[in-house]
């Protein structure tokens, strides 16, 4: 199938996932088509509709043409040629040796591509009731082909093309800015190409009519302060000064030029079988020519903003919370990556990868509203799951010989009231802390007013050298499965104590694990400053290890950074370090 492909001159680097959708593919069909008519009709005038359409062509289908220039498609030996092409492309599917699908899922773990649907419509019809129609939020009125309440009338809805399915009726609808979604290289091609074509042919015409009337004046009146007829010399004055206002408004115009790209409406509905999108990427209202999407990972379709940028996108809508996540690539470093690392070329195996049956996981950490930048949301959502080692992992999974040092816990302290909690969990807990017995509160309250309510800490069960974090969450009693409105957090840190008469604490015979950390509270006696001396020993005597030493005070008023000491030291076996500081 490559070597089908690269004799047809096809661009595979520059096909979009690996293959082009459906839909792009029907459209190349229908400009394919168009050639045909124009080519067997023998007026010359038709040329330049020849090479309008096949520059259609070569950008809806990246071809590697080298520098030579792309050929006009201009009789129907290359027609053909094509369509057979278009017919391989079809064929193409991205799968392991097994059959099973390559791609299973594409997330965006960066939430810029997230949008609250709550908001909800019902389809209206006009008086004759030969189509229905959505108000948009963007103002545009979106034509739908539907068949709702097709059994009260069956037969006058028989006369409408059923093209969507929605019995209830009901309609989520979002507007959302195509900038917040697309990577901003191909933004910016975007917004040339729609100057070029959409504003400076309409506005280079405004401005030589405008200029025509000012100089047709100016010929006609050349001084109209030196007419005599005071009512005509007004009026003359005022047509050359509207005239002149004209030319320079349109000037203006193009000096302060600013588009800020296309705004797409969003529209999702149930069909009785599974959450449907459409993205209006007309621009005009017209449904029947956008392609509609349902979840990734059910159905493994894709679909592309515009032939201009040839961006591609897919969706995951949750509709238990009204949220749609667009997912776009905010690069093509992860297509090239996998490809290294798990390509699949078929029967031939001398291109397959290191890996050919793997199945990927795409997950996006490149945030589009700051030009593709990772964050650290987006990391720790995207690594801390899927890239978490421990050191049973390493073996079984990984095949490594030495995992790194990983210094992320589920809870861990704050000085600046800020509540730490991190998605890997060593208990196999989650992401939800469970409910803790030292901490006893109402356990459901519905005020409809202000009200108090008691909270009673237990701290005598609690085990020392030890942070206990819960918190109390308020909740919309309409909207449980959405976050909690307000949290109320409880940390309870209880230490361990210095032994009064040798005033010393030791850890006898503790061992540690590559990447394992070791928490230690220990309560300092009140009074004037102490001087500790701190000593760790390595009893190994084959062994030496890598330790990452970090100490914070907690004194009242000041910054933990003007009290934290780290390092990081290596010891060999039966080595020793030691270190003083102040207390």
């Amino acid at each position: 199938m490559k070597q089908v492909l690269l004799s047809f001159e096809v661009d595979l680097i520059k096909m979009p996932l690996g293959k082009l959708s459906k839909n792009q593919l029907d459209k190349t069909y229908k400009v394919l088509t168009e050639l045909q008519t124009l080519i067997t009709n023998d007026n010359l005038a038709l040329k330049t509709a020849i090479v309008d359409a096949s520059n259609r062509f070569y950008t809806l289908i990246p071809h590697d043409l080298s520098l030579n220039k792309s050929p006009l498609l201009d009789n129907i030996e290359i027609i053909k040629s094509k369509t057979e092409m278009i017919d391989n492309l079809l064929e193409i599917e991205i799968k392991t040796s097994t059959g099973d699908v390559k791609g299973i899922d594409l997330r965006d773990s960066t939430d810029s591509s997230d949008m609250d649907i709550s908001t909800i419509i019902k389809v209206t019809s006009n008086n004759n009731r030969d189509d229905e129609s959505i108000q948009d939020l963007s103002g545009r009125k979106l034509k739908v082909k539907t068949n709702i309440d097709k059994q009260i009338n069956e037969k006058f809805f028989d006369k409408i093309p059923s093209s969507w399915k929605n019995s209830s009726g009901n309609y989520h609808i979002r507007i959302k800015s195509l900038k917040q979604l697309m990577p901003i290289t191909a933004f910016e091609r975007l917004l040339k190409e729609r100057r070029e074509k959409m504003f400076d042919p309409e506005h280079r015409l405004a401005l030589a009519e405008a200029q025509h009337c000012l100089n047709e004046h100016i010929n006609k009146f050349p001084s109209p302060n030196e007419l005599y007829d005071i009512e005509f010399k007004k009026e003359q004055k005022s047509i050359r000064e509207e005239f002149q206002s004209f030319v320079d408004a349109l000037k203006d115009v193009k000096k302060k030029y600013n588009d800020p790209g296309p705004f797409l409406d969003c529209i999702v509905w149930n069909d009785g079988d599974k959450w449907i999108l459409c993205i209006d990427t007309s621009e005009q209202g017209d449904l029947d020519q956008c392609k509609c999407l349902t979840n990734y990972i059910d159905s493994h379709e894709f679909a592309t903003f515009s032939p201009i940028d040839m961006v591609t996108y897919s969706v995951q809508i949750h509709h238990d919370i009204n949220i749609l996540e667009i997912v776009v690539a905010g690069g093509s470093h992860g297509t090239h990556i996998s490809a290294i690392c798990a390509a699949y070329f078929g029967d031939s195996s001398e291109d397959n990868r290191i890996s050919p049956d793997t199945q990927l996981l795409s997950i996006n950490i490149g945030n589009h509203r700051l030009s593709t930048m990772e964050t650290i949301p987006s990391l720790v959502q995207a690594v801390c799951v899927s890239g978490y080692i421990t050191p049973e992992m390493q073996i079984a999974e990984y095949a490594l010989r030495e995992c790194t040092d990983y210094i992320r816990s589920l809870a861990k302290p704050s000085f600046i009231s800020k509540i730490h909690l991190e998605i890997t969990d060593d208990q196999g807990q989650g992401i939800y802390l469970k409910d803790f017995d030292h901490v006893q509160s109402n356990s459901g309250d519905t005020p409809y007013n202000e009200q108090t309510f008691y909270i009673r800490i237990d701290l005598s069960h609690l085990k020392e050298d030890q942070l206990h974090f819960t918190e109390l969450q308020s909740i919309h009693t309409n909207q449980i499965n959405v976050r909690s409105l307000a949290h109320f957090p409880i940390t309870i840190t209880k230490p361990i104590s210095v032994n009064p008469q040798s005033h010393t604490l030791e850890f006898t015979s503790p061992t540690f694990k590559a990447g394992q950390i070791r928490r230690h509270f220990i309560q300092v006696s009140t009074g004037s400053k102490n001087i500790v001396f701190f000593k760790i020993t390595n009893h190994s005597s084959d062994i030496s290890a890598q330790i990452t030493l970090h100490f914070i005070q907690l004194e009242p008023g000041r910054s933990c950074r003007l009290t934290e000491f780290e390092k990081i030291i290596r010891l060999s076996s039966h080595s020793t370090f030691q270190y003083y500081f102040n207390v």
